[in-house]
């Protein structure tokens, strides 16, 4: 059950990655096709607390910000993802009985 929970949060970065990457594009002055959001949600569903927390910092005045704010959650993501990932066994030590 741990390491489901690091692989969901790992891909909840990619989520992030793929937005990052929009924006940047966004950014630079382009328009971007509904595609970037749509292979976004294959990795997650937005309505999460931190991303809504993030992305009250966002406004549609700067643009600018999307990408580093994008990338804020990658990195954040990946980081938690892969600390509960090396603690998989730790916690499945602390589940016994836990179905």
């Amino acid at each position: 059950m741990p390491a489901k929970f690091a692989i969901g949060l790992l891909l909840l970065a990619v989520g992030f990655l793929v937005m990052a990457g929009a924006a940047v594009l966004v950014a630079s002055g382009n328009k971007v096709l509904p595609t970037w959001l749509i292979a976004t949600y294959l990795f997650h569903s937005l309505g999460n607390l931190i991303a809504g927390l993030a992305a009250g910092r966002l406004t549609s005045e700067d643009p600018t910000k999307m990408p580093l704010l994008f990338l804020v959650m990658v990195g954040a993501a990946t980081l938690v993802g892969l600390v509960v990932l090396g603690l998989t066994k730790p916690i499945k030590r602390l589940m016994v009985g836990v179905e």
